[in-house]
């Protein structure tokens, strides 16, 4: 019955409409789904036991992320868990994307570990940039038309 919930569970994650991460609190991979792999590049075989800065998270947030994994405490907890956060990614081919992410932590025994559900918005980006501009020509226009 166990085994079973552990395959059905394993079925529902990989198959997730967003990509699905898991490290260990020292910020090694320990689990990287499908989505992960479509939209990262790496596969899974490449991803499982290296850290997380190092495949996703972009060169010059690096360190400030490896040191943020160091020092996580409950401050920090507060701001990053289980909430709603934008952030920039980087996939294998070195391209940075704006991501939504939302990450928990489970705890059993001593072991720590952070999951994260990571959706790509770069075309919610991308339209909000477009609604912006276009509300700027409009107000513009409505400037010069008063102005007359």
């Amino acid at each position: 019955m166990l085994r079973q919930n552990e395959e059905k569970l394993r079925s529902i994650i990989d198959t997730a409409y967003n990509a699905f991460i898991s490290a260990s609190a020292r910020g090694q991979i320990t689990a990287w789904n499908a989505q992960a792999v479509k939209m990262f590049g790496w596969s899974v075989e490449e991803a499982i036991g290296k850290k997380i800065s190092d495949l996703i998270v972009p060169p010059q947030m690096r360190e400030a992320h490896d040191r943020g994994m160091r020092n996580f405490t409950g401050v920090e907890q507060s701001k990053v868990l289980n909430r709603r956060l934008e952030m920039t990614a980087v996939n294998r081919s070195g391209i940075e994307f704006p991501i939504e992410i939302t990450i928990w932590q489970t705890q059993s025994g001593e072991q720590v570990d952070f999951h994260a559900f990571i959706h790509d918005i770069s075309e919610r980006k991308r339209s909000e940039q477009k609604l912006l501009a276009a509300t700027q020509r409009s107000s513009d226009l409505e400037r010069a038309i008063d102005a007359h």
